[in-house]
């Protein structure tokens, strides 16, 4: 410590202030650098967070699209209107879309259950579509009868029944994971807090320091250097304790030292 010490005071006095300046200067680049990784592993936490919630989404719009084709269907075997045909193809349309979005949006899921869920729910989607299909394509050729055999079975109730219940785990899964992605989202929220406040308070400490340190170096050996003037002033002889430092200090200390020599001789 005494080394340090001394080597430090023998540095010029730009040399202390590049020292004292350059140290905190270096600590807030490595806490930038250390707040940005962290601040983009935060985005990437929000990101995953708004991908479950789009999840969830997608799972409802899923639902109401199979009710959409359950009723429509429903509704054209019943009465055998084909006005009823019109929302049953659209939904029937949007609802593959569904299931294909579904499936990109848990593609990368950290679950492997939510992902053999989304895989249930479209082959059991595309069985009741094709049941669906099957008993339309009877109906126009002239076998309703069919059509009303296949409501009174119960089949596509039923099929209905489970995808729903498949979707309602899809959705208790999703919202787990939803809540263990917002949960990782608070923690690096705190963190890059923690970094920024911690960070700004050192660098601050750094440099209140570094700058104390400087003038103690400087102001207490220049007030024994007026006093040492005062005292060559009153005929007495003055010490110079800081003679043999190398900056400027020790300079001007020499320097008063030899006019000293000179004045008594």
């Amino acid at each position: 410590m005494l080394a340090i010490r001394a080597w430090f005071l023998n540095r010029t006095l730009t040399s202390k202030l590049v020292l004292v300046f350059s140290t905190p200067l270096l600590f807030v680049v490595i806490v930038s650098t250390l707040t940005l990784l962290v601040f983009e592993e935060f985005e990437s936490a929000e990101h995953l967070v708004m991908r479950s919630s789009q999840i969830r989404a997608q799972a409802v719009y899923h639902l109401e699209l199979l009710y959409s084709v359950q009723n429509a269907f429903r509704g054209y075997v019943l009465t055998g209107d084909r006005a009823f045909l019109t929302p049953y193809n659209e939904s029937k349309g949007d609802l593959d879309l569904a299931g294909l979005e579904l499936a990109m949006l848990v593609k990368d899921s950290p679950s492997q259950s939510q992902r053999d869920l989304v895989s249930d729910v479209q082959t059991m989607t595309r069985r009741l579509i094709e049941e669906k299909d099957d008993i339309i394509a009877r109906i126009e050729s002239g076998a309703r009868d069919k059509g009303i055999s296949y409501i009174k079975s119960g089949r596509g109730q039923d099929l209905v029944g489970m995808i729903s219940s498949l979707l309602g785990l899809f959705q208790s899964a999703a919202e787990q994971i939803q809540k263990e992605r917002q949960a990782a989202v608070e923690t690096k929220r705190f963190v890059v807090l923690r970094v920024i406040v911690g960070g700004t308070l050192l660098t601050l400490l750094l440099t209140g320091l570094g700058v104390i340190v400087v003038a103690r170096s400087v102001t207490k050996p220049m007030s024994s250097l007026a006093q040492a003037a005062l005292e060559i002033g009153e005929s007495r002889y003055a010490v110079f304790p800081d003679a043999d430092r190398q900056d400027e200090v020790g300079v001007l200390s020499r320097s008063m030292e030899e006019m000293q020599r000179r004045l008594v001789s």
